[in-house]
This record gives structure tokens, C-alpha cells and sequence, in this order.
């Protein structure tokens, strides 16, 4: 068919088939992503960056003498993965989580992990011990006898302290559990041996509104995560990918069930009693 086009036409013509051409490209683009593995593309997305700024200050000569230059500012930009965050995290905390035993003088029968909250004490579920017992702290600078020193059956908390005036564990950094969000990554840390770890992202908050003035504020009562719960143990604790306590494992005797407590109750617990 002979086509006679004047060049207004010609210009349309090839516009038209530019516009086809790339709906095409995007319709195959797309195809082509969706058949990619979500391995690859959780770990693109997990990639955080954080951006340092540096003043490289003015160096002296041989003579001592300043040379007098204007400070230079250089910024950096550190790739950091949730892998390294999640180890880092782990190591930070294996330092402030030991393991409780009875006994006096020698390990005996496993109870339960604890946190340290000072450099001599630490803060177990008051479920899972007896005031009329002994115990010994499995730490990373021994095993050290401990005196029960606050124990209230009203309490889900007991605070134990070293003795023989030992002062060098290392305290547990908390954050702020009313902060927590849904979605939000989460380790958790356990075992009776040795760290047993799992991670996921928290799926559900129990919740309420509390009012103190004018500050209104919404107070986490309770942390449900995708973590599992097989041989997560009480006194087992979850952190965020900073190393901060945002949670507690702990028994509900009413329930006859274990939860995570968030850390903000463990924080009321401790300014109580002066720590």
C-alpha cells in the first residue's frame, strides 16, 4: 500500500511507536523483578547507611609552627547491614546477661537467666527462685555466690547482689519500650548454656492510653513477636538492633503463661528501689 505522509504525519507516526515501544520496556521490566529472588531483595532493602561528618584539623610543621589552613570537613558514608547490627548487638548484651544456678559454692541445677541492672546486681522473675535458697551467678568474670537482697511475693521482679563485695559486671542498657513499633526487628537472647539466639520483627502490641496532666502518652503493656518461642527461656530478653532491652521474658502466674514484658516495667521496678 503506498502511504504519501507529510512530515506532520511522519513526526506523529514515530512518536506513536516510541510510546508503544517503552510501555513495552516497563510491562517487561516489571515481569523481570517480580521473577527475582526475595533473598536479594530483602538484603537490598536491609542496607543502611549512615552518614558521618569529620574536621580534619590543621596539622603542625617541623618547627612547630601551626600552618594556618581552614579546617577541612569530610563526610563518610558507612554501609551497615543488619547482619553486623544484629552481631554487635548480641556481643554488647552477652556481657549483661548471666545464668542463675543454685548451689553455694559449685554450679548445681540450672533456674533461670538474669539481667544485669549494676555493676553487683541483678534482676531476675521472682517466680522462678526461693528466698530460702542459694545461689550462684554464672558470669563472664566467674561464678559468683549471690544474697537475695529484694524479694516480695507482690513483685514479678527480685533484685540479687554479688557478695564478697564484687562490683564488675557490666550493666544492660535499656531502651524505651512505649517507643516500640509494629514491624520493627527484634533479637531475641537465651539459652541455659550458652547464647541461644533468633530474631524477627514484632507483630502486636497491647496497649493503652495513659494521661498524667497534659501529657498523653500510649504505655505498652505487652510485646508479641515472630520470634519463637521454642527454648526461649524466662529471664531471656529481646533487643533492638542498637543493643538497647526493649523487652523481658517473664512467667504470668495469673495466666500460667510466659510474655515478653516490655522494659518499661522493669525500669518502674528498679527506680523504686533507688536504682
Amino acid at each position: 500500500m503506498n502511504m504519501n505522509l507529510n512530515t506532520q504525519q511522519l513526526v506523529l507516526l514515530c512518536l506513536l511507536v516510541a510510546f508503544v515501544t517503552s510501555i513495552a520496556t516497563g510491562i517487561t521490566v516489571v515481569s523481570l523483578m517480580d521473577q527475582g529472588q526475595t533473598p536479594v531483595t530483602q538484603t537490598v532493602n536491609r542496607i543502611v547507611e549512615r552518614t558521618i561528618e569529620r574536621v580534619v584539623e590543621p596539622e603542625e610543621d617541623n618547627e612547630n609552627k601551626t600552618v594556618v589552613t581552614t579546617p577541612e570537613r569530610i563526610i563518610e558514608t558507612v554501609v551497615v547491614n543488619q547482619e553486623d547490627l544484629t552481631i554487635d548487638a548480641v556481643q554488647k548484651n552477652s556481657r549483661s546477661l548471666v545464668r542463675i544456678h543454685q548451689g553455694d559454692k559449685e554450679l548445681g541445677e540450672f533456674v533461670t537467666l538474669g539481667v544485669v541492672v549494676s555493676g553487683n546486681s541483678i534482676l531476675v522473675d521472682r517466680n522462678l527462685i526461693n528466698k530460702n535458697n542459694e545461689y550462684i551467678a554464672k558470669t563472664q568474670v566467674g561464678n559468683i555466690p549471690l544474697d537475695i537482697i529484694s524479694y516480695n511475693s507482690a513483685d514479678t521482679f527480685a533484685i540479687m547482689q554479688l557478695k564478697n563485695g564484687r562490683n564488675d559486671l557490666v550493666p544492660a542498657t535499656f531502651a524505651d519500650s512505649n517507643s516500640l513499633q509494629l514491624a520493627q526487628s527484634v533479637i531475641s537472647i537465651s539459652g541455659s548454656a550458652q547464647n541461644s539466639i533468633s530474631t524477627g520483627v514484632i507483630n502486636k502490641l497491647d496497649s493503652f492510653e495513659k494521661t498524667e496532666g497534659e501529657n498523653t502518652w500510649t504505655e505498652v503493656t505487652k510485646i508479641f513477636t515472630g520470634v519463637s518461642s521454642e527454648n526461649v527461656l524466662v529471664g531471656s530478653i529481646i533487643t533492638n538492633l542498637q543493643g538497647a532491652i526493649v523487652g523481658f521474658k517473664k512467667y504470668d502466674p495469673a495466666e500460667q503463661k510466659t510474655t515478653f514484658a516490655p522494659v518499661n516495667e522493669i525500669k518502674s521496678f528498679l527506680s523504686g528501689r533507688g536504682f
